[in-house]
């Protein structure tokens, strides 16, 4: 098995730190969306979980976390949440989403759930049942947990491009 981690951050400029991790860090006062910068990589981001499920079209996940923040305590203001809730992958109430069996749902739904995890309203990680394939955001902003199988490569889930870098990673989940 390989392992990845994959963010928007290059490790080999020391100016990553001052990047943003989260796109209501980016909202400014008064305002309830995000700017189109924040649009730009959440979508490079979600091509990412769209490939993986391409990928494994049709396979069982176990899920090792998924939860929902839904609720107003979640967010520190109501433009950050009206910001988090507009324009969406899908015209959904992602509570529609919080008793669904993850293996029942349409792929385009699962990578829904993705970006809302990119938005700070769900962390989610599952691991393929067949291969031992995983793929988890890292509670934290635009990082992203990849395990492929030693016979798949890293380029056939994520495209190299401008602001999506991939790191050589260890197992997160690994008790060892």
């Amino acid at each position: 098995m390989q392992y990845f981690k994959i963010c928007k951050y290059d490790y080999d400029n020391s100016d990553y730190i001052n990047d943003w991790m989260l796109g209501s860090e980016l909202l400014e006062a008064g305002k309830n969306c995000y700017p189109e910068e924040y649009y730009t990589v959440e979508r490079q981001f979600i091509n990412i979980a769209s490939n993986f499920f391409k990928y494994f079209a049709g396979a069982k996940f176990d899920i090792h976390h998924l939860k929902f923040f839904l609720e107003d305590e979640f967010f520190n203001s109501l433009d950050e949440k009206t910001a988090a809730f507009s324009e969406l992958l899908l015209d959904i109430e992602p509570s529609y989403l919080v008793d669904r069996e993850f293996n029942s749902l349409r792929d385009i739904e699962k990578v829904f759930i993705y970006q809302l995890s990119l938005r700070d309203i769900a962390q989610v990680g599952v691991k393929e049942i067949k291969s031992g394939a995983c793929f988890s955001d890292m509670s934290d902003g635009f990082y992203w947990f990849l395990a492929l199988p030693d016979d798949v490569s890293v380029e056939q889930i994520v495209k190299r491009q401008k602001g999506i870098y991939i790191y050589e990673w260890y197992d997160i989940w690994s008790d060892d």
